[in-house]
């Protein structure tokens, strides 16, 4: 199995059914809408990317039925695409004291410990589950040679772009895995933060790929699908070439200012 072809998708489909008097934050808690917005993304992945070998990790335990089970099946056995799915009961009561951060990186520790796709292979990318980068070959291309790709939330500067990125496996095993119990909503420490502080207090700007196309991304958790350009209103020009610009300008990437802000010697 080479590198640059396994992707690992993160699921809720059925959070509602621990929510009781809690709150949650989703755009929709109806399971069959979730359901069939995270199926959307999965039969893109399946159909459209050149990825070979596909990961869903689902946290709410939901139970697929045979006839979905199969229908995926025989859908990833005719694009020759080897799939794998992944459930477990996620830790609701954490979830809901540090929020809904702490379920999806759940998903990508479980996977890390469960899956045998990952056993075999080096690297792999994560997408969030309802989410579609129409121009993921464009970016799988791009990438070939970068063991770990994570770029900036714009115009979040100090965060990580979290829905979308590329990690060597034992990179982060070293530097990630299990750091979802830094997460906190109520002291506004969001999953992308957590990710940069990781990335900049242990130097590692140097081993993360340079972002050459921005990943453009239509969002499922909509009933009508709409390119997810950021919008800036500080600023009088086309979302599309503002982002453009930016990308040209490195600001997307890691630099090594960065390290100013977190070395101290």
């Amino acid at each position: 199995m080479s590198n640059n072809e396994v992707l690992l998708m993160t699921w809720t489909v059925s959070p509602h059914q621990d929510i009781r008097s809690h709150d949650y934050k989703s755009t929709s808690l109806s399971s069959d809408v979730r359901k069939l917005q995270y199926l959307k993304s999965l039969i893109f992945y399946i159909t459209q990317s050149d990825f070979d070998n596909i990961i869903f990790c689902e946290n709410s335990d939901y139970k697929f039925s045979k006839e979905e089970l199969s229908i995926l099946e025989n859908l990833s056995n005719l694009y020759k695409k080897e799939l794998e799915l992944l459930h477990f009961k996620w830790n609701f009561e954490k979830t809901v004291k540090l929020w809904y951060w702490y379920g999806e990186w759940e998903c990508i520790d479980y996977a890390y410990e469960n899956s045998k796709i990952l056993k075999n292979t080096d690297t792999f990318y994560k997408i969030t589950g309802r989410y579609i980068i129409w121009n993921i070959n464009k970016i799988l291309e791009s990438t070939k040679y970068n063991d770990n790709l994570f770029y900036r939330n714009i115009p979040a500067y100090f965060s990580v772009n979290t829905a979308f990125f590329l990690v060597d496996k034992q990179f982060y095993k070293k530097y990630f895995y299990g750091a979802k119990e830094n997460v906190n909503y109520a002291k506004n420490i969001n999953f992308e933060t957590v990710y940069y502080n990781i990335i900049n207090k242990n130097n590692l700007f140097r081993n993360t790929g340079k972002l050459s196309i921005l990943p453009h991304r239509i969002n499922c958790n909509n009933d009508i699908y709409y390119w997810s350009i950021h919008r800036y209103n500080i600023v009088k020009r086309e979302p599309k070439r503002y982002d453009y610009i930016l990308l040209k300008c490195g600001i997307y990437n890691f630099h090594k200012i960065d390290k100013l802000f977190y070395d101290k010697n």
